[in-house]
């Protein structure tokens, strides 16, 4: 099974890693096949899954051609998206290729009707990016908010188009193959959250020429049941999201050139991220030896201190983490009655009428086609 057999000189190749999502996922391919633009290869990433994925994405494969479907054992969200990306790639394999990857989770979809006649012609621009607008949606997909605005128009990458997108979900945009190839691009392996993040600020830095247009491309699915909403919480959530931010400036060195400038966007996220550790670590009654333990075994202990402390020139001080450390037992007991007084909160937002009453006010607009 390889897609360069039939070499494609152009079109789009989505790749959708799979775990766990058997009554989502014919609905996600369905969107894509739907579209009035036929030029589009879906490759499949079964992640090890346990609940019948497996046999409805082999289905769905045998029910429409152009659909490729790898299994492998569980590695995570990012190795299936990376596994994906090498599959795709082998598709341009000493060719000159125009194609786009797009990445689509197995519990959204596209809107309908999304991929058209302009759509087309911007892929013609040969961008290296090319961003569009996504809005969340209830969990029934009945319901779904407004977009973010874009400011349209052609960008340069680098340090200055970091943000651009930044209202929009990272599947909302078509990722030129020939920018992935060259640069190397992957997700952070291991990486459970925030991976999808890392990697388009990655792209935006390293690309050469975007464009972003107001079209709603993707709906986002709030899922209950995903990772996000049954994620831990403190220092085993923010942990590996600190670490990665601080791997993306080191990750995008080699790439600095006058025109992209120096990256430490990742450094000035991983320093506000610390304090939503510390925030959330205290307010669920962790420990104060808990949260020093983080520094002292963190593999990043050495440049994150001293970022915290304003020791980089182009990077201000964390100002609650100054108060904090010179006046630890007033903030951790903040932190604990805060704690306190969000139990009751907590407690009801697992009632499934609290739940719809609050999507009824975030999803205003009815779906009428998806």
């Amino acid at each position: 099974m390889n897609i360069s057999t039939n070499y494609i000189a152009e079109g789009v190749m989505v790749v959708i890693p799979v775990f766990n999502c058997k009554n989502y996922i014919s609905d996600a391919v369905s969107s894509i096949k739907k579209q009035p633009y036929k030029k589009i290869i879906i490759i499949l990433v079964d992640d090890g899954s346990t609940d019948g994925s497996s046999e409805i994405c082999d289905n769905i494969a045998k029910k429409w051609d152009g659909i490729f479907v790898i299994h492998q054992k569980n590695a995570g969200v990012s190795a299936a998206r990376n596994v994906g990306i090498e599959f795709a790639l082998s598709a341009c394999e000493g060719h000159e290729c125009d194609c786009y990857i797009s990445f689509l989770d197995a519990d959204d979809a596209w809107m309908c009707n999304f991929f058209d006649v302009d759509v087309n012609h911007l892929m013609a621009g040969k961008y290296d990016l090319i961003g569009f607008q996504s809005c969340e949606c209830n969990q029934q997909f009945t319901k779904r908010n407004a977009p973010e605005h874009l400011k349209e128009g052609e960008y340069k990458g680098g340090v200055s188009a970091i943000w651009i997108h930044a209202t929009q979900h990272f599947c909302a945009m078509l990722y030129s193959c020939e920018m992935i190839k060259k640069c190397n691009l992957r997700f952070q392996v291991g990486l459970e959250y925030t991976e999808d993040k890392v990697f388009s600020m990655s792209a935006l830095y390293l690309a050469d020429k975007i464009i972003l247009k107001n079209k709603l491309m993707l709906l986002y699915r709030q899922n209950y049941t995903s990772a996000m909403h049954m994620r831990s919480f403190g220092i085993s959530y923010f942990a590996p999201i600190i670490h990665a931010y601080m791997m993306l400036d080191r990750n995008m060195a080699p790439f600095q050139n006058a025109g992209r400038k120096e990256l430490i966007e990742g450094r000035k996220l991983a320093s506000i991220y610390v304090m939503d550790m510390a925030d959330e670590h205290f307010s669920r009654f962790g420990s104060m030896r808990e949260f020093q333990r983080f520094f002292s075994e963190n593999e990043d202990r050495d440049d994150l201190i001293p970022l915290l402390n304003g020791e980089n020139p182009l990077i201000p001080a964390n100002d609650a983490f100054l108060k904090m450390r010179c006046h630890p037992v007033k903030y951790v007991v903040v932190k604990y009655l805060k704690g306190i007084i969000y139990i009751p909160k907590r407690l009801l937002a697992k009632f499934s009428f609290i739940r719809k009453m609050r999507d009824n006010r975030r999803f205003p607009s009815v779906m009428s086609e998806k």
